[in-house]
């Protein structure tokens, strides 16, 4: 019994050793993407560029949110017949002109962040849906790591409970949900429900 027992403790750690090595690639782009996505306003990983476009004069600041497409207008200043978005995008009450700042994620952060998203179709389905899988082999196989009279076994029990009981926390007392902007991105770029590259629709429906 006690060999038997030997031998799936040694075939435990073998996978969780080995599972790990093949998670490596994927959990350095789930990783990078989690830190862009939620640190959207800072810009990080992001190049930025310029569109200026003719509007309407005297439009509610609403109305030139929604051509820009950003549902978030806190942190608006206007100066003068000067009306500046949080996103760094302006518009000319008087004249009517539309300064628009597009900011757009890197290659490959962008790709990351859409397989972090959506998980793909096809084979990138399969691939994430599976390391999902594994991830939780992954967790679960740890115990098996050390016998249960070390003391390394009882510190991971320890490290456990602790790591459960803030999992417990964060979902039970943190807000979560999408952010008040919609979940678009702050300078004039919405996502697919897919997780492809943003794209801008133009004014007039063009």
């Amino acid at each position: 019994m006690e060999k038997k027992k030997s031998s799936v403790v040694k075939i435990m750690r073998a996978l969780h050793r080995d599972v790990g090595f093949l998670m490596i690639g994927l959990m350095v782009i789930y990783g990078v993407s989690g830190i862009q996505l939620n640190l959207k306003g800072s810009n990080l990983f992001t190049t930025s560029s310029i569109t200026e476009m003719q509007l309407s004069p005297n439009m509610s600041v609403a109305a030139v949110a929604s051509e820009l497409r950003i549902r978030n207008t806190r942190g608006v200043t206007t100066e003068g017949d000067i009306i500046t978005f949080n996103n760094g995008s302006t518009y000319n009450s008087l004249t009517g002109e539309l300064v628009s700042v597009v900011r757009t994620v890197i290659w490959p952060i962008d790709r990351f962040n859409a397989l972090h998203k959506s998980g793909g179709t096809g084979l990138s389905n399969i691939i994430t849906t599976t390391s999902a899988v594994l991830l939780c082999f992954l967790a679960i196989s740890a115990f098996w790591m050390y016998k249960p009279k070390n003391k390394n076994f009882k510190r991971g029990i320890i490290l456990a409970i602790i790591g459960f009981a803030l999992s417990v926390y964060v979902i039970t007392f943190t807000p979560m949900g999408p952010r008040q902007n919609g979940g678009q991105e702050a300078g004039g770029m919405q996502q697919s429900p897919q997780g492809e590259m943003p794209q801008r629709a133009m004014p007039g429906g063009h």
